[in-house]
């Protein structure tokens, strides 16, 4: 027969501080397995960020040529990471990435920015950018003919 204290712990019943500290130890070395694997992701998110936010921007770009029936340029500065819509928005990207834009010479602004056009047929002027960092690299490339915005690895 199996007595009662066994089966319910009653009042002075609980945990010891052997067990509790066995189950800190596990919970601790759980954390120190994960959390560089959680963190390793951080630099590719950041980078898949950045080349999504600018994908959106080149496509509100060539929309906004389209609806207004007018040119409308895509600025990107590579040295704050910040671009610019002619007559829209902007955003910022996020830090740490390198930027590299490649269009033609008439679009490009200084050392560090560039810009790709956008006509109201949908067309543009077309180039590559080109975004690196920790996490790797993608590119993003406009169709002069075309507009289109294409986003690689």
């Amino acid at each position: 027969m199996v007595s009662d204290r066994a089966r319910s712990p009653g009042p002075d019943g609980g945990f010891t501080l052997l067990e509790l500290l066995v189950v800190l130890a596990i919970i601790g070395l759980a954390a120190v397995i994960a959390l560089p694997r959680i963190g390793g992701g951080l630099p590719v998110a950041e980078l898949d960020s950045g080349a999504r936010r600018i994908a959106a921007g080149l496509n509100e770009a060539r929309s906004l040529a389209v609806a207004r029936n007018r040119a409308v340029r895509f600025t990107l500065n590579g040295a704050d990471g910040r671009f610019t819509i002619s007559g829209g928005g902007g955003a910022r990207l996020p830090d740490k990435l390198g930027i590299t834009v490649t269009t033609g010479t008439v679009d490009v602004e200084g050392t560090a920015q560039g810009s790709i056009r956008f006509f109201p047929d949908g067309s543009s002027t077309g180039g590559r950018i080109e975004l690196s960092g920790r996490g790797g690299k993608r590119s993003i490339e406009v169709d002069w003919l075309t507009g289109r915005v294409r986003s690689g690895g």
